[in-house]
């Protein structure tokens, strides 16, 4: 829409549009041209298959550009310029350039005193310049997948830069030590650098960088002990990576918010109160191991320590403002302790050996259940009374719930919208009113129910559970000739190793302010199953008004 705006300002006129997308207007265009986009035979998304045949790029005669004096933004994309450069534009403030074909930024580059972005992803870059031309005001530098790079520019010309992004360049081995010497870098993104093994003694000096990215760096060795020193450092991430040991100067980062650091524990937690995001996922721990002042975290949002070893747990109750907790496949835990009432998410599926869990009843923020594959779990105490803010329960391969359990949360149900419940189960519940052998059920909307129709549960039965979200659900008001297409069936999170086949009982609920439906409408309602959800068998339908 935003093209065709243009080119009805400029009544057709290329030499007139303020911003180009085609190859054709770009010949053209002149006068007021402030941004160009233009991208070759691969499309505006410049990918790494693209990268490993660069004969394939559209070439462009640089000149093209020589009378675009008002340019600003600049996109390419798989596109290679011939030619000399000393002509091109000079006023840029964004230049991007996916699949960059040189080894070098060419010395003939013209200065860009105004380049505040530039975005060279995917290029071939093996030195990124001899000399710096783009300075003073340049704030993000994005050379991410350059894979030929092996080390980074000289920072000393670039004063003003905030944003680092050097993603999976995998030949990177080396960082230039000026960049401990820039006063506003706050984004340092290195994850993916195979070669990289250290960072320099400098790049600890910084004051300002809030967050570093070291995953999947697997080569990089050690953090150095000036870390502590970095005292504005928000976000640390080095999973993945070969540090086998925490400097103790991690302590001293009292902003430190996000910490995931590969198999590795600091040596106490209790200076690390500004935590909200920690990840302590598949560290093997044990009830030994386990860190026993967890619980001074006061800042805590987020916990995952899914895929451990311990068998119980201290309560979380301390931690009243942790809203997602994350036990997935913790195969030896067998209970789960008291949880802050202001938890909105639990992730404890394939626990195999889960039996008990805490009091439901005054856990009126929760909002998603993920229990699949728990298959000792017999009941959760006080769940129906905390079912009115759940908008998500997944409880299939719980095959030993309690009768009592099933038909208390089942009926209890009443979110309508995206989400449901899921549990194993062949049959659809005995109370619903109408019930078909198949992904279709048809009824007419009873007198009785009239004007107070608020809305319908729905259930189906299927196998296997693996319904995507291309899966929908068809209502249509035969009387009415209207039909409406919902989809609020989610992705169900199957742990394929853990999967047991059979059958799943999805229920939900559809409110009348969407279906619109009145007394003595007939109606139609079909579940339909994504095109890619081989396999699927819807065997009964049911709906309870």
């Amino acid at each position: 829409m935003g093209r065709e705006i243009v080119r009805e300002k400029s009544t057709g006129r290329p030499e007139k549009f303020s911003r180009l997308w085609k190859r054709e207007d770009v010949i053209d265009g002149t006068k007021k041209i402030e941004g160009v986009a233009l991208h070759g035979s691969y499309g505006p998304r410049f990918s790494g298959q693209a990268f490993t045949n660069m004969k394939k790029l559209t070439r462009f005669s640089a000149q093209a550009f020589t009378n675009l004096k008002k340019l600003r933004l600049l996109r390419l994309s798989g596109v290679e310029l011939t030619g000399e450069y000393k002509d091109f534009p000079k006023k840029l403030i964004w230049l991007c350039w996916h699949g960059f074909p040189l080894e070098s930024i060419r010395d003939d580059f013209p200065v860009q005193p105004k380049l505040v972005a530039l975005d060279l992803q995917y290029s071939q870059l093996k030195i990124v310049w001899k000399d710096c031309k783009l300075h003073q005001n340049l704030k993000i530098l994005n050379l991410s997948h350059s894979y030929e790079l092996t080390k980074s520019p000289d920072f000393s010309k670039l004063p003003n830069l905030e944003e680092l992004i050097l993603k999976r360049c995998e030949s990177l081995s080396e960082v230039h030590s000026s960049i401990g010497d820039l006063g506003r870098l706050s984004l340092v993104n290195l994850e993916g650098c195979v070669s990289l093994k250290d960072l320099p003694l400098n790049f600890y000096k910084s004051k300002s960088i809030e967050t570093l990215l070291l995953n999947w760096c697997l080569s990089f060795e050690k953090l150095a002990e000036g870390l502590g020193d970095m005292v504005s450092l928000t976000t640390l991430k080095a999973d993945v990576t070969a540090i086998r040991q925490i400097p103790s100067s991690i302590l001293k980062l009292k902003k430190l918010k996000v910490l995931s650091l590969c198999d590795l524990l600091p040596p106490s937690l209790q200076s690390l109160s500004s935590l909200r995001d920690l990840a302590l996922a598949d560290r093997s721990l044990t009830d030994d191991a386990f860190p026993k002042d967890l619980g001074s975290l006061i800042s805590l949002e987020n916990l995952d320590l899914a895929g451990n070893d311990f068998c119980s747990l201290p309560s979380f109750s301390r931690l009243s403002k942790l809203h997602d907790l994350s036990l997935n496949v913790c195969e030896n835990l067998r209970a789960i302790p008291d949880l802050p009432t202001n938890l909105k998410v639990l992730k404890a599926g394939y626990c195999l050996e889960l039996e008990k869990m805490p009091d439901f009843s005054e856990m009126s923020n929760i909002k998603e259940l993920y229990l699949s594959g728990s298959d000792k779990l017999t009941e959760i105490p006080g769940l129906d009374k905390s079912l009115n803010s759940m908008t998500m329960i997944y409880m299939d391969g719980c095959t030993n719930l309690t009768a009592d359990f099933r038909k208390n949360i089942l009926q209890g149900w009443t979110s309508c919208g995206y989400g449901g419940i899921f549990l194993s189960g062949n049959d659809i519940p005995d109370w619903f009113d109408y019930v078909h052998d198949d992904d279709i059920v048809y009824f007419t909307v009873p007198r009785s129910v009239g004007r107070n129709f608020k809305g319908l549960t729905l259930s189906f039965v299927s196998s296997p559970v693996f319904l995507s979200r291309r899966s929908s659900i068809s209502i249509k008001n035969m009387t009415k000739g209207a039909e409406l297409e919902a989809r609020i069936i989610p992705d169900c999170p199957i742990d394929e190793l853990n999967y047991k086949p059979g059958y799943y009982l999805w229920q939900g609920q559809l409110s009348n302010d969407e279906l619109k439906l009145q007394d003595g409408d007939k109606v139609l309602i079909e579940i339909i199953v994504g095109e890619y959800d081989d396999g699927v068998k819807v065997k009964k339908t049911g709906v309870s008004l």
